[in-house]
């Protein structure tokens, strides 16, 4: 674990990284630039309060594209298996039923940190839910576990007029893509992806061929 969390460390990621200089366009994959644009978005006016649903929504780009996690994992993630003092984000149960922990590097740290101590609790006393409890990371207004964070990526690829035809998947697909294109060993793409084995993560050495030859 040491190792593969020095290694995302070295290559940061983050929302600011330097974009290659040809960038693939793939319909499901967004190149840097339009990482940083869909992170502008969230700063955009939005109904109830801005400030709280910004926050959690930077915490949204911050699991499915810094930390690369799948929607399921993204949903299921539980507000205490967060640590940010060691910069880990604890996968109970990932594809196949298996346990990993990811690295949260660069600005991630500080937007998740900033929605777990501002906006997931203004969420939690403004919400519907009685208890003023819930164990779930990403919440819904209603204060409960946010189920479709789907439809609050498409608002946010409209607000930044970006192409709808992403999908939390393809933020996946985009920063194992901006790592590899930054030099980072695909076998450690392959740990921080959760990927049983090096064959799943063999497409986005053919992405950054792809634009090799170009």
């Amino acid at each position: 674990l040491g190792r593969y969390a020095n290694s995302m460390g070295r290559y940061g990621t983050n929302l600011f990284l330097e974009p290659p200089r040809r960038e693939h366009t793939e319909k499901n994959i967004l190149t840097t630039p339009q990482i940083k644009i869909l992170y502008d978005a969230t700063f955009t006016h939005q109904e109830y309060n801005p400030i709280a649903y910004g926050q959690r929504d930077r915490a949204m780009i911050a699991l499915y594209y810094g930390c690369g996690l799948r929607k399921s994992e993204g949903v299921q993630l539980n507000i205490n298996d967060i640590e940010l003092s060691k910069r880990l984000v604890f996968i109970r149960k990932g594809k196949g039923n298996k346990q990993r922990y990811v690295p949260i590097a660069g600005k991630h740290v500080e937007d998740i940190g900033d929605y777990i101590k501002e906006g997931r609790e203004w969420i939690l006393q403004q919400s519907t839910n009685p208890e003023k409890q819930e164990v779930a990371f990403l919440l819904n207004r209603y204060g409960r576990r946010y189920s479709q964070p789907e439809s609050r990526l498409q608002f946010l690829l409209k607000a930044a007029e970006l192409p709808t035809t992403i999908t939390l998947h393809g933020l996946r697909h985009s920063i194992a893509t901006h790592l590899l294109q930054s030099g980072m060993d695909i076998e450690d793409i392959s740990k921080f992806l959760g990927h049983s084995s090096l064959a799943s993560t063999q497409i986005y050495t053919h992405i950054t061929g792809e634009n090799k030859s170009e």
